[in-house]
Protein backbone atom coordinates (compact mmCIF):
# COMPACT_ATOMS: atom_id res chain seq x y z
CA UNK A 1 0.00 0.00 0.00
CA UNK A 2 1.38 3.57 -0.68
CA UNK A 3 0.70 6.57 1.91
CA UNK A 4 1.28 9.22 1.03
CA UNK A 5 1.61 11.85 4.28
CA UNK A 6 0.34 15.08 2.69
CA UNK A 7 0.08 18.31 4.81
CA UNK A 8 -3.35 19.25 6.37
CA UNK A 9 -5.22 22.52 4.11
CA UNK A 10 -5.09 24.65 6.94
CA UNK A 11 -7.77 26.66 7.92
CA UNK A 12 -6.12 29.50 9.59
CA UNK A 13 -2.29 30.35 10.32
CA UNK A 14 -0.97 28.89 13.87
CA UNK A 15 1.67 30.77 15.56
CA UNK A 16 4.51 27.86 16.48
CA UNK A 17 7.21 28.59 19.70
CA UNK A 18 9.98 25.76 19.25
CA UNK A 19 11.90 25.70 23.00
CA UNK A 20 14.60 23.91 23.72
CA UNK A 21 16.45 23.00 27.02
CA UNK A 22 19.76 22.86 27.29
CA UNK A 23 21.35 20.78 30.22
CA UNK A 24 24.97 21.82 30.58
CA UNK A 25 25.81 20.41 34.02
CA UNK A 26 24.56 17.50 36.25
CA UNK A 27 24.91 19.82 39.19
CA UNK A 28 21.93 21.17 38.09
CA UNK A 29 19.48 18.57 37.42
CA UNK A 30 17.15 18.31 40.32
CA UNK A 31 14.55 15.63 41.04
CA UNK A 32 11.25 15.32 40.73
CA UNK A 33 8.43 14.71 42.94
CA UNK A 34 6.98 11.29 42.67
CA UNK A 35 3.95 11.08 40.98
CA UNK A 36 0.59 11.65 42.99
CA UNK A 37 -0.62 8.06 40.68
CA UNK A 38 2.09 6.08 39.35
CA UNK A 39 1.73 5.64 35.20
CA UNK A 40 3.29 2.61 33.56
CA UNK A 41 5.30 3.73 29.87
CA UNK A 42 4.51 0.38 27.87
CA UNK A 43 5.23 -0.81 24.29
CA UNK A 44 2.21 -1.97 22.56
CA UNK A 45 3.51 -4.63 20.02
CA UNK A 46 -0.54 -5.13 18.37
CA UNK A 47 -2.23 -1.71 18.84
CA UNK A 48 -5.78 -0.88 16.94
CA UNK A 49 -5.88 1.56 14.53
CA UNK A 50 -8.58 2.95 15.97
CA UNK A 51 -6.91 3.68 19.22
CA UNK A 52 -3.64 4.60 17.44
CA UNK A 53 -5.89 7.68 16.21
CA UNK A 54 -7.94 8.34 18.74
CA UNK A 55 -5.27 11.23 20.11
CA UNK A 56 -5.53 12.77 17.01
CA UNK A 57 -8.71 13.70 17.79
CA UNK A 58 -9.33 14.18 21.81
CA UNK A 59 -5.71 15.51 21.93
CA UNK A 60 -4.64 16.77 19.04
CA UNK A 61 -8.06 19.03 18.18
CA UNK A 62 -6.70 21.61 20.11
CA UNK A 63 -3.45 21.38 18.95
CA UNK A 64 -4.29 21.77 15.08
CA UNK A 65 -3.16 17.91 14.80
CA UNK A 66 -5.19 17.73 11.48
CA UNK A 67 -2.42 15.65 9.25
CA UNK A 68 -3.65 12.40 9.81
CA UNK A 69 -7.42 13.05 10.56
CA UNK A 70 -8.51 12.08 7.13
CA UNK A 71 -6.84 8.39 6.99
CA UNK A 72 -8.79 5.57 6.73
CA UNK A 73 -8.00 2.61 8.68
CA UNK A 74 -6.11 0.64 6.32
CA UNK A 75 -3.53 3.73 6.38
CA UNK A 76 -3.33 3.50 9.99
CA UNK A 77 -2.72 0.07 10.01
CA UNK A 78 -0.19 0.55 7.23
CA UNK A 79 1.64 2.86 9.41
CA UNK A 80 1.36 0.82 12.65
CA UNK A 81 2.73 -2.02 10.88
CA UNK A 82 5.77 -1.04 8.83
CA UNK A 83 9.07 -2.03 9.59
CA UNK A 84 11.13 -0.24 12.81
CA UNK A 85 7.56 1.35 13.61
CA UNK A 86 6.96 1.24 17.56
CA UNK A 87 4.06 2.29 19.60
CA UNK A 88 4.45 3.28 23.65
CA UNK A 89 1.52 4.16 25.78
CA UNK A 90 1.47 5.21 29.72
CA UNK A 91 -0.92 4.20 31.46
CA UNK A 92 -3.68 1.45 30.75
CA UNK A 93 -3.94 -0.45 27.30
CA UNK A 94 -7.03 -0.84 25.63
Amino acid sequence: MYLRDEPARATRAVLVTTTYLEQRDLRNLVPARPPRQPAAIVRVDELAPEFARFPYTAVGADRHWADRLAWSIEQWTWWLTRPGSTTWVAGAVP
